[in-house]
């Protein structure tokens, strides 16, 4: 596959949010976005450095559901863009709330990447969640995403 963006590659990401005990969860001063970066495993082959992220924002989706809240995007990878590695999750609500798990479908070479999260995001943090598929290449990857992190964090 020649690296090229004129074929970018569509998929679907759904976050899944856990309810939280009381409930009150949607209701009380939550916003309808969830804000997501997403990492490249490879590093920009002409520089040295890494890739650009994919940044965007996964909408509330309306859906009887007493444990969890699903939210979702559409995601458009450039074809040069490669694997996709971690993703940075910022929490923009006014409380904290337990990601579950993030889920890439429709990606070609892999119809369904997922990150297994489990963790719970204070008001305004961020996190990195890494995909559940490793790959011999993230040996660059890892030195890449500490010098994104650390300018993001």
């Amino acid at each position: 596959m020649a690296a090229s963006i004129h074929n970018p590659i569509s998929g679907k990401v759904v976050v899944t949010i856990k309810r939280s005990i009381n409930g009150l969860f949607p209701k009380f001063g939550f916003k309808r976005r969830l804000a997501l970066e997403f990492l490249s495993i490879e590093m920009d082959p002409s520089t040295g450095l890494e890739k650009g992220t994919i940044k965007t924002y996964a909408e509330k989706v309306e859906r009887e559901d007493n444990e969890v809240i699903m939210y979702e995007t559409k995601l458009v990878i450039p074809e040069d863009f490669g694997g996709i590695g971690a993703v940075l999750v910022v929490n923009e609500h006014n409380k904290e709330m337990f990601v579950k798990d993030i889920v890439i479908h429709g990606i070609p070479t892999q119809p369904h990447l997922h990150f297994a999260c489990n963790s719970w995001i204070q008001s305004t943090d961020k996190r990195v969640f890494f995909t559940t598929k490793v790959k011999l290449n993230t040996l660059f990857f890892f030195p890449m995403l500490s010098l994104h992190i650390c300018r993001h964090l």
